[in-house]
């Protein structure tokens, strides 16, 4: 029977793997399958694990891209063998901290979106509901496209280099100041942004 999610956090898509393993794992170093950690990430995150067409399932290819592109390279997970896993020290060590955290006191998300400023607001709720959001949050953002990010950031093809640079800008303080207010989403937010701008340098570099 899946549980609703543990508290309303900003912690990205590779953070909740992180926790789901260690909850997995009773929190320590004991070997679990990868099979146990999809089905807490499930049970945790249901709105984050669950596949589009049946959230009745689990989507396991979420979990896979986050632990071996991401917390396997970063050595906060180990593969033992063959969908075997286990926490590092430094994963532990993480995940203790993010568990942490989500005992801490916030406030509420409503309070929290309050304390951005008008221009921030705007910019945060367009880009939770936009296509290349949507797509970095079913583990598909090599899919993204040129046309996503200017979208997202909200420029075209015409607007001069400058003025794209002071659109990235606003993005990143806008993402940052939720970040620090711990409003949900915003560290995934923080990730496709990088990630968009490292792809697509070229859209902000000058010919």
């Amino acid at each position: 029977m899946k549980t609703q999610n543990r508290r309303k956090t900003s912690l990205s898509v590779s953070e909740k793997v992180l926790l789901a393993a260690y909850r997995a794992a009773g929190g320590a170093k004991n070997r679990i399958s990868f099979e146990a950690i999809v089905l807490q990430a499930w049970s945790d995150y249901p709105n984050d694990f669950s596949l589009e067409t049946h959230p009745e399932y689990p989507d396991s290819s979420i979990v896979y891209m986050r632990l071996y592109a991401d917390l396997i390279a970063r050595r906060l997970v180990a593969s033992l063998r063959k969908r075997v896993l286990r926490l590092t020290d430094k994963g532990i060590e993480k995940a203790r901290e993010l568990d942490k955290s989500l005992n801490a006191n916030y406030l509420n998300p409503k309070e929290q979106f309050r304390q951005l400023n008008r221009g921030q607001q705007t910019f945060f709720e367009q880009a939770i509901k936009s296509r290349a959001y949507r797509t970095w949050q079913s583990g598909k953002g090599e899919d993204l496209i040129d046309y996503d990010v200017r979208v997202f950031l909200q420029f075209s093809t015409g607007t001069p280099i400058r003025d794209r640079r002071r659109k990235v800008e606003t993005a990143r303080e806008a993402i940052e100041r939720a970040v620090e207010l711990n409003i949900p989403d915003s560290s995934s937010l923080q990730e496709l942004l990088n990630f968009m701008i490292s792809k697509y340098s070229s859209l902000f570099e000058e010919v």
